[in-house]
């Protein structure tokens, strides 16, 4: 018995615990929203609050809206449409006269946050937009902050996209100042009066971009008159830098690499055959890379990318790579004409002067083609001296001896049989000597052919590094490459 009744008192005392903290959270959810109330009523219903208006209480005032923005992200730069798409916070600041209350009378509510619409809000604009529907989306969609002393406080983020002029000069070693101008589109500086929050923009939750690096923020005031009215605004420069590593590598390298490859094309013989296709395909190869970068950066009449003069420089070295190859050819070539010698300036200067210092083998002239000695092997393998002198020496000698031992019918026959096996001699020797020269004067065209071959390579490699040189050093020191 007495159990039950302590089991009856505990519950009895849970259930009025219960009862008291509902009665509790009851007062005090109708007691905030009674507050809340209150002030709404006396500042929006009672006071008759037209959000239309400007917060404007004494005459010859303007508001002063104090503005600034947070750059999130860079979304991407689109160098052929000078778009840049922008991911940023907008903080904006102004005091309204008529959203004042006093704290004191409102248990101690200094803060207040409404709807959109409820109260005065700037018709902030950007100017440069490039947006096709909303310029500012998700504008509309935040709460305002206001306080008990009037002043009140819009933050909301959004989208921007915004002309960019592309200064394509120094690409892909750019730095780019895409600017943000912003400010009232319907309301002049006698209404609306815009002031930078600070000096620079907020980078401090900045999202890192894979091809840009943002250097500065900065932000001014700018005062200017159109037609007879003037106008405030707030500009913003975006100072970035282009991440130039991957254009290095995909781009400049191989467009370099390419290029030197057309030197090798001196070295190929001409006896190979591709010379010639060789540089045609390098050429090929500079004509893609030119199309690339064309294709990449926008048109513009005022600048010239200078890695895209650099290809052009390039496709003309390159070209006259081609043109000296198949001159060398023709040389090579030149000797198979018979008849035709090299030329005794072309023989002098080039065969006798510069023939050891390209080549590293001494040049060595032909002489007279009466004295030249050769073996010639015949069909039975036996070697016939071709000097005339040797010749007519056995001739003699053996006539002299065949008139001692035979009779003068004899020797009339013999003689004739010897005049013609001399006049049979004669005939090889001819044929040989024509043989040799025309020999030499093949090995002097293609020794002719070799030696411009080297002087064409030098100066193909001397101009490619220089141009390669200028071109490099003009991209990295026209921009303050870190």
């Amino acid at each position: 018995m007495h159990l039950t009744r302590i089991r009856m008192y505990i519950a009895v005392n849970n259930a009025a615990k219960l009862i008291t903290g509902m009665i509790l959270l009851c007062t005090s959810t109708l007691g905030t929203k009674v507050l809340t109330d209150n002030l709404y009523n006396e500042l929006f219903t009672n006071a008759n609050y037209k959000p239309q208006l400007l917060p404007v209480c004494e005459v010859g005032i303007s508001v002063n809206i104090s503005l600034d923005i947070a750059l999130r992200q860079i979304v991407s730069l689109e160098e052929k449409d000078q778009v840049l798409t922008t991911n940023i916070w907008v903080r904006m600041g102004w005091h309204d006269c008529r959203l004042r209350w006093n704290s004191s009378q409102h248990y101690h509510i200094t803060e207040l946050r409404v709807p959109y619409g409820e109260v005065w809000i700037p018709d902030i604009a950007l100017y440069d937009s490039s947006a096709e529907e909303v310029m500012m989306p998700g504008m509309t969609d935040y709460r305002v902050q206001l306080e008990h002393t009037g002043e009140v406080r819009y933050n909301f983020p959004t989208v921007l996209k915004s002309i960019c002029r592309v200064e394509v000069t120094y690409f892909p070693f750019d730095v780019q100042d895409c600017q943000l101008k912003l400010g009232s589109w319907s309301h002049s500086n006698a209404d609306l009066d815009f002031y930078p929050q600070k000096d620079t923009g907020d980078l401090s939750e900045f999202v890192e971009n894979n091809e840009w690096v943002v250097e500065k923020l900065k932000s001014a005031r700018n005062v200017k008159t159109y037609g007879n009215e003037t106008y405030t605004d707030i500009t913003y420069h975006i100072e970035m830098r282009r991440r130039s590593a991957f254009y290095v590598m995909t781009m400049m390298f191989p467009c370099i690499l390419v290029s030197f490859i057309a030197a090798v094309g001196f070295l190929l013989p001409p006896e190979s055959g591709e010379k010639v296709s060789l540089e045609v395909t390098v050429l090929l190869s500079q004509a893609v890379f030119l199309l690339v970068v064309s294709d990449f950066l926008p048109p513009s009449a005022q600048n010239f990318p200078i890695l895209g003069t650099y290809f052009a420089v390039s496709m003309m070295l390159v070209g006259l790579s081609l043109v000296l190859a198949v001159l060398v050819l023709n040389v090579h070539h030149r000797g198979d004409i018979p008849g035709k010698i090299v030329p005794k300036w072309s023989r002098t200067f080039f065969l006798e002067k510069l023939s050891m210092l390209c080549t590293r083998k001494k040049y060595r002239t032909s002489g007279n083609m009466n004295n030249v000695k050769r073996q010639c092997p015949t069909e039975h393998g036996v070697a016939y001296e071709m000097n005339s002198f040797n010749h007519n020496t056995r001739l003699t000698s053996l006539s002299e001896n065949e008139n001692s031992e035979t009779n003068p019918q004899n020797l009339t026959n013999n003689n004739d049989i010897l005049k013609e096996q001399l006049k049979e001699l004669q005939a090889i020797r001819s044929h040989f000597l024509v043989d040799d020269t025309t020999e030499v004067e093949q090995e002097d065209w293609q020794r002719l052919a070799r030696v411009l071959d080297r002087i064409f390579l030098c100066l193909y490699v001397l101009c490619f590094t220089i141009v390669t040189l200028v071109f490099v050093l003009q991209l990295t020191g026209g921009q303050d490459v870190t």
